[in-house]
């Protein structure tokens, strides 16, 4: 079946460091500790599935990508 279905991009960014406490040097026990229980539970949820997660060797500014998808959106490239 089709549905009248519309879709529309809403940007959003995940900010690291307002998220986990900053740089490094700034990051306080409790900040570490919700990284490493996030990380723990993503690896845990991808080990029930046979999948393997590993962490990121560098965090890339995702501004770029959001600013192409309201683009892609506006010209209709993602219908």
């Amino acid at each position: 079946k089709d549905y009248p279905v519309q879709l529309r991009f809403i940007p959003w960014a995940f900010r690291v460091e307002e998220t986990f406490g900053g740089n490094l040097q700034e990051r306080n026990k409790l900040n570490w500790n919700k990284v490493r229980y996030l990380y723990l539970d993503c690896r845990r949820f991808a080990n029930e599935r046979g999948m393997i997660i590993r962490g990121p060797e560098r965090l890339f500014d995702s501004r770029l990508s959001l600013i192409g998808g309201l683009y892609a959106d506006k010209y209709k490239f993602l219908r």
